[in-house]
């Protein structure tokens, strides 16, 4: 019991000041350590830290001024391109330039990748399935429609300006335009990029959705009522669009490669019917030109 008794320092006699003894030490320390830290300056080490980068929170939503400009600048530089130079060709490849451009330009400043490269190889086999049987349904469908509304239809296509040229390089080098390379970048751009930039969310709106359709079928709107005019414009438009819808709910649903394939299928369709027209236009300029040969005779 006696050895349990702590004894008490020498400063004091008694118990009680124990322990404010060992406060009155440890103050002291703390002083004078303080004092040697301020007569002495830190030296800087020699492995500084190095700074941290500010890592993305979230994906960006952009503001709507821009949205707007990128909704509204491929649908004027088209029509502005096919009005200044009258050139199928030229007008697809200026369209595809701006395509490529604008979401690079705006990748490069706002320092966001809206492009996901996981999704167009997630599922391959399904995708490339349902793409193809989708895509040779729109060229059907784009080939029974031409029937019907040239049958319904037959002043309009008559009177038809067709911004293309007759010779076979020509036509093909716009066939590889048209069918391989627009499919590519239109769904890339209005289904990719714009839905990108208007929803940074997983979950795409109703408004979304209206605001991307209006625009893809207003874009084609200009450059159709040019070529077939408005009355013929004006439902080839509303069905675009409605193709323009397919393309994205096939794109959010199933993957970005199905919707390119499908897109694939309907632009093949359209070359198909330009390949009509022109050769249809080819054969009456003959026949104009012989008639009065043989009348001559």
């Amino acid at each position: 019991f006696f050895l349990m008794i702590r004894r008490p320092p020498r400063s004091t006699q008694s118990r009680s000041s124990a322990a404010s003894d060992v406060y009155k030490r440890q103050e002291y320390m703390g002083m004078v350590l303080q004092h040697k830290s301020e007569t002495r300056p830190l030296q800087e080490s020699k492995f500084p830290m190095k700074e941290l980068k500010e890592q993305p929170q979230g994906r960006y939503t952009a503001p709507k001024s821009i949205v707007r400009q990128f909704l509204l600048l491929p649908s004027f530089l088209s029509f502005l391109s096919l009005w200044a130079t009258q050139d199928g060709l030229v007008t697809l490849i200026v369209f595809h330039i701006s395509l490529y451009k604008l979401p690079k330009f705006w990748v490069n400043l706002s320092k966001k990748n809206l492009f996901n490269r996981r999704e167009v190889f997630s599922r391959p086999s399904l995708q490339i399935c349902l793409g193809l049987i989708l895509g040779l349904l729109c060229t059907m469908t784009a080939l029974v429609v031409y029937e019907i509304s040239s049958g319904l239809f037959p002043d309009d296509y008559a009177n038809m300006r067709l911004p293309v040229r007759s010779n076979y390089l020509y036509l093909g080098a716009m066939t590889i335009e048209f069918v391989f390379i627009n499919p590519i970048l239109e769904q890339i751009y209005w289904n990719v990029f714009l839905v990108g930039l208007c929803e940074p969310g997983k979950k795409i709106t109703l408004r979304t959705v209206a605001k991307i359709t209006t625009f893809f079928g207003l874009y084609h709107f200009f450059t159709i009522s040019y070529i077939i005019g408005i009355r013929l414009a004006i439902p080839a438009t509303i069905g675009i669009s409605f193709a323009g819808l397919c393309f994205l709910f096939i794109r959010c649903h199933f993957g970005l490669l199905a919707s390119i394939l499908t897109h694939l299928g309907a632009d093949l369709g359209i070359v198909l019917v330009i390949f009509d027209l022109v050769f249809n236009n080819i054969l009456q300029t003959n026949s104009m030109h012989v008639k009065p040969l043989l009348l001559a005779n």
